[in-house]
């Protein structure tokens, strides 16, 4: 799922590897703009910062992201960042535990 983050007046926007309705995992490459490496690499455990989940089929869902995990990649998980979302409402939780159900369904 496309996400953007916004970043210190930047948005960047990349794709989750994995999404649940508490969180997803991230991958550093690629991001659009094209960011140096580091950007996400930066993203230590702890760090806050604003994120945008675009479900498609409902409006873009706005909420706080929490750096919970940072990963080097362990076989098919790519280099990333866990992140566990914030202040979201029910309604959006469901909306999102929704689209996870229809992605593992179409895979």
């Amino acid at each position: 799922m496309p996400v953007i983050i916004g970043n210190e007046g930047l948005e960047l926007v990349v794709n989750t590897f994995d999404i649940s309705e508490s969180g997803a995992y991230i991958p550093l490459w690629p991001i659009r703009p094209r960011e140096p490496r580091s950007t996400l690499a930066a993203f230590e455990p702890g760090r806050v910062f604003k994120i945008f989940l675009d479900l498609k089929s409902a409006a873009r869902i706005q909420c706080e992201g929490v750096v919970v995990r940072h990963s080097e990649g362990n076989g098919a998980y790519p280099a990333g960042i866990g992140v566990q979302f914030k202040n979201l409402s029910w309604a959006d939780r469901r909306a999102i535990a929704r689209y996870a159900e229809q992605q593992a369904q179409a895979a």
